[in-house]
């Protein structure tokens, strides 16, 4: 039931969104920009997105290191089929697909597995927080332009950080003080469902080892920064194909860091609505006319679609495995 509501949720969220996109969109105006795009520059646009996955792998080996040392090849494959998931399933239940993933082709917990990701999802939000600080704070954006919404959306992000942050280190370094806490709050529940969350919170905090290494932070840190450098830089050949050279390269930054808080939330399948709608409202605050941003927020977004979404596929055959078997899997191991 609560699956069902979270699935509505995602939904409704997606096609609001999408409402917004399509209420501005002059699609003649859209089609002639799309015509006179150069789509040569999806050739080193596509080896980018393949690039940033394969540094997600790495960072994510380093996180996963404390449970066991993987392989790369096995931790490439899991996360190129747990992003496709995301793209092909609503809500975000791809987040739970790729420590499936894992589990099954490196034989690693997945509950502790869950644990990495959500390290994970943190160091994310940490580097994409500094970065849309330093953008807010030290670029100059024409006076027409109302920054309210995105000072908004900076305060909800810094929030999410915060208490996302609070509960990783209460949960590793207070790790029977938590528990006692989480069990507490579960005595509202029949003993049976109780246990099996205490259980998956005990091996949920075995995944975050990893934060007691301050040489394995750092270097997690530096691989973060790259990471979402090579993203940029991806979504900046995409400007170039449009004829959008005039850009600054800190654009592509802000539609980076607007775009990834969006879809952060549940969504339809693919993320279509907020995807385009919020890649449109960040070029908005550059004069990039309507058009032209909504020809550029459709094609950047089937390039990562479909060539995440084809190269998850195929990893999901090469490891033999079903999407269905992986999403009805469990994390109580």
């Amino acid at each position: 039931m609560r699956r069902n509501l979270l699935i509505l949720a995602g939904f409704l969220i997606g096609a609001f969104f999408l409402y917004l996109f399509l209420q501005k969109v002059e699609w003649a105006k859209v089609y002639s920009a799309m015509r006179a795009a150069n789509y040569w520059w999806l050739i080193p646009n596509i080896a980018s997105i393949f690039v940033a996955m394969a540094l997600r792998a790495w960072r994510w080996g380093y996180m996963v290191r404390p449970l066991k040392k993987c392989s790369f090849h096995g931790l490439y494959a899991a996360s190129m089929i747990g992003f496709m998931a995301s793209n092909i399933l609503p809500a975000r239940l791809g987040e739970f697909v790729r420590p499936m993933s894992l589990g099954s082709i490196e034989n690693v917990s997945r509950s502790a597995a869950m644990a990495t990701t959500l390290v994970e999802r943190v160091f994310d939000l940490l580097t994409l927080l500094a970065l849309f600080t330093s953008i807010l704070l030290f670029k100059k954006f024409p006076d027409t332009v109302d920054l309210k919404h995105l000072e908004t959306a900076g305060w909800i992000f810094f929030v999410l950080t915060g208490v996302l942050t609070v509960g990783m280190i209460l949960l590793k370094v207070r790790t029977g003080f938590t528990l006692r806490w989480i069990n507490k709050l579960l005595r509202v529940f029949p003993e049976k469902p109780r246990q099996v969350v205490s259980d998956i919170c005990e091996k949920f905090a075995s995944g975050l080892e990893v934060l007691s290494d301050t040489k394995a932070i750092l270097i997690i840190t530096m691989q973060s920064i790259l990471l979402w450098v090579v993203m940029a830089l991806s979504n900046y050949l995409i400007f170039l194909a449009f004829g959008m050279s005039y850009l600054p390269i800190d654009a592509s930054f802000v539609v980076l860091a607007v775009v990834s808080v969006g879809i952060m939330l549940p969504n339809a399948p693919g993320f279509i609505g907020p995807y385009q709608y919020l890649t449109v409202l960040s070029l908005s605050l550059y004069n990039v006319p309507a058009a032209d941003a909504a020809a550029c927020s459709i094609v950047m977004w089937a390039t990562q679609y479909f060539t995440i979404t084809l190269a998850g596929l195929y990893h999901l055959k090469q490891e033999h495995l079903s999407l269905k078997e992986v999403e009805n899997g469990t994390v109580s191991d």
